[in-house]
């Protein structure tokens, strides 16, 4: 019974995806002129290790207007992933930042329910 239990916990940590804890550089993007804009999003994980699939790992999000050194606000939250989805949700719920991972050109920024457009992340 023992072995068992070892045999089905080995396969559930081998079948639950993982990523690094990375940062993301993103920038404003007009998806019609394909144009960069003046806002970057920088996501940094406040955590070390891997982003592990359905469990929330804490992550910060700062935005930046220009060639401003200083970020026009900061919010921590956490980001929940899902297949190719990395989701950030501020822990006020008021900011979120979607990303696809395999559509880096597709991420949205919502701030206070107001759409502030979309990225290109790097």
């Amino acid at each position: 019974m023992k072995v068992n239990l070892i045999y089905v916990a080995i396969f559930c940590a081998m079948t639950v995806p993982a990523l690094a804890a990375e940062k993301f550089v993103c920038t404003e993007y007009n998806r019609t002129t394909q144009k960069l804009g003046q806002k970057t999003v920088v996501l940094s994980p406040l955590i070390q290790g891997e982003v592990i699939e359905g469990v929330p790992a804490s992550y910060r999000l700062e935005l930046f207007e220009g060639a401003n050194v200083t970020a026009e606000f900061e919010v921590d939250g956490v980001v929940n992933t899902e297949d190719v989805s990395f989701d950030f949700s501020s822990n006020d719920l008021k900011v979120t930042f979607g990303i696809f991972l395999d559509e880096l050109n597709e991420s949205s920024l919502e701030v206070n329910g107001k759409d502030l457009g979309s990225y290109i992340c790097r």
